[in-house]
């Protein structure tokens, strides 16, 4: 107490006979610890100031003086101090009333529950003699009815057979049959646990043989479905790989006949060019000797016109001669120097006109063996 800081203390009694005096009767009349509260909470004290024990009051340091200085002030101060004290004990009074309401309420409600767990109670014990005294039809029952459960699996692999289902299915009715007669005489009847036991064993033995023969025909039906599948693959194979081969040999036809068919082209171009090569040679030919021809035909006329030509001078050279002989005839009784002159001039005449015609025949090409 000393070290949390509430070094003051008194009883509550010694602090009632201290003050008892100089207060009021309506304050004097109160019990001691009563008297105690009323007073702290009228003088205004904060809680942390003081606390209460069982029979003493304890004060924070110098909290007592001033609790004694405010209790021994001037009679005005202690009026106010009396009507405070009077509406907190009021309000303590519509406390405790209220808190008294509620507390007969929760018993209430209370008596109420503890009713209804006697109502559970009851029940309870009751049904637990109902279930001791029936366990073996509740045991029953249940395994039976895991039983059905079971059913309900042969009837999936029931359904799932195909080919042997028609010769199964009556076996499974009537061990359907015999289940449901055994749980409608365990709902109507007691029953002994000796003889849930062995119907039980006698059904679940039938149903787990029938679910073996089930599976058994099961594995069989999908032994045969896969071979089936396995076969049906096979031919299916088997198809895809004539039809290969045909597509093959299709293929393999129509590339020989594609091959054929660029032979035959290439023999019909390789025609066509050999014949275009003959007519192109034979067009050359023909230009060529058309060629050869004119230049025949050119070079005839040439000669020709040479021909016309040293005629024509030997014409001309024949007519100067006679010329000149008729002009020496005439000219006999020319002097000597003017005779030798025009001798001269006709001499150069006839050397100039030689010359020409040896140029004439230097430019003339040899004739083809044709011409």
């Amino acid at each position: 107490l000393m070290q949390t800081g509430y070094p003051s203390r008194t009883h509550f009694q010694s602090l009632y006979d201290m003050y008892k005096g100089v207060l009021p009767p309506k304050l004097a009349s109160l019990q001691p610890r009563t008297f105690c509260m009323a007073l702290f909470h009228a003088l205004g004290l904060e809680s942390d100031d003081f606390k209460f024990g069982l029979t003493k009051v304890f004060f924070r340091a110098g909290k007592f003086a001033e609790f004694d200085q405010i209790i021994r002030s001037d009679p005005d101060n202690l009026a106010t101090l009396v009507n405070r004290v009077g509406s907190w004990l009021t309000r303590r009074l519509w406390k405790k009333a209220i808190w008294v309401t509620i507390c007969a309420v929760k018993l209430k409600r209370k008596i109420s529950f503890r009713r209804e767990c006697g109502l559970i109670l009851q029940k309870t014990i009751r049904g637990y003699v109902v279930r001791k005294r029936n366990q073996p039809r509740i045991k029953g029952m249940q395994k039976f009815l895991k039983l059905g459960e079971q059913l309900a699996l042969i009837h999936q692999l029931l359904g799932a057979l195909t080919k042997y289902r028609q010769g199964q299915e009556s076996k499974v009715i009537e061990l359907e049959k015999h289940l449901r007669a055994f749980i409608r005489k365990l709902k109507s009847q007691v029953v002994s646990q000796a003889e849930v036991d062995e119907t039980y064993k006698t059904i679940s033995n039938k149903i787990n043989s029938q679910a073996n023969d089930l599976r058994q025909l099961a594995e069989k039906e999908k032994e045969e479905a896969e071979v089936e599948r396995l076969r049906k693959i096979q031919e299916e194979l088997e198809r895809q790989r004539q039809r290969k081969e045909e597509e093959e040999r299709k293929r393999k036809q129509e590339e020989e006949e594609r091959r054929e068919r660029e032979r035959q082209l290439r023999e019909i171009e390789r025609r066509r060019k050999e014949a275009e090569d003959a007519d192109r040679k034979r067009q050359e030919e023909e230009r060529k000797r058309q060629e050869e021809e004119k230049e025949r035909l050119r070079v005839l006329k040439q000669v020709q016109e040479e021909e016309n030509e040293r005629r024509r001078v030997a014409e001309e050279q024949e007519r100067r001669d006679r010329e000149l002989a008729e002009r020496l005839a005439q000219d006999a009784a020319k002097p000597q120097d003017v005779l030798l002159r025009e001798m001269e001039e006709d001499q150069q005449s006839r050397i100039a006109q030689q010359a020409v015609g040896d140029a004439r025949q230097v430019t003339v090409p040899a004739l083809p063996a044709a011409a």
